[in-house]
């Protein structure tokens, strides 16, 4: 819903089908890497870099961590229903703040 989210909104800024690709793969590729983004942060080599690339990486959803809860269902694992609901309020809560942001650009168009 995110990655959609993002691409769509895109396509109302711009019709250039490239950089409406390149957005949803962006956003994708980001919320993998939130989900381990304290790692990533820890491998770089500056502390201060790392702090901004966490920080960055903060703002898209947790994509992977989805996927992990899907396989430990369907595993038979335990989980927890709190975390998983977390997970996916935070998944929609990204999608429609950006397709917020996409309603304000279509409605200043003037066909």
């Amino acid at each position: 819903a995110s990655v959609y989210a993002a691409m769509l909104t895109t396509a109302i800024f711009t019709r250039f089908t490239p950089l409406i690709i390149t957005v949803g793969l962006a956003v994708f590729i980001l919320g993998i890497l939130s989900t381990t983004r304290h790692e990533v942060g820890h491998d770089i080599g500056w502390e201060w870099l790392g702090d901004l690339v966490v920080i960055i990486l903060s703002v898209f959803p947790r994509i992977a961590r989805i996927a992990e809860y899907a396989m430990d269902i369907a595993g038979g694992k335990p989980y927890t229903l709190i975390a998983v609901l977390r997970s996916l309020s935070g998944i929609l809560l990204f999608a429609f703040a950006t397709l917020t942001v996409g309603v304000w650009r279509f409605e200043r168009k003037d066909f």
